[in-house]
């Protein structure tokens, strides 16, 4: 159940997205912006809170084979799937 649940809800977001025309904006500006040649960045910084934890998980209860649910993962974790 957990999985309908999971793919209705997805669902529901791609179609809000597409509705609200979110997503084509989006892909627009930034579109715009590279072909404008204007902002090539050197690098791209990433908040240290966006790839890690502020305070460590127990290690007794989770391990490099036993990781947390995807609420309590740093948020760069929760775009990656297990299998691509």
């Amino acid at each position: 159940m957990a999985a309908e649940d999971r793919d209705r809800k997805r669902l529901a977001r791609l179609r809000s997205m597409d509705e609200t025309g979110t997503h084509k904006e989006a892909c627009q500006a930034l579109r715009q912006i590279h072909e404008a040649g204007e902002f090539s960045p050197d690098q791209i910084l990433i908040r240290s809170g966006f790839a890690r934890l502020s305070q460590p998980l127990d290690t007794e209860v989770y391990s490099d084979r036993r990781v947390p649910e995807r609420p309590v993962r740093p948020q760069a974790t929760r775009l990656l799937r297990s299998r691509g």
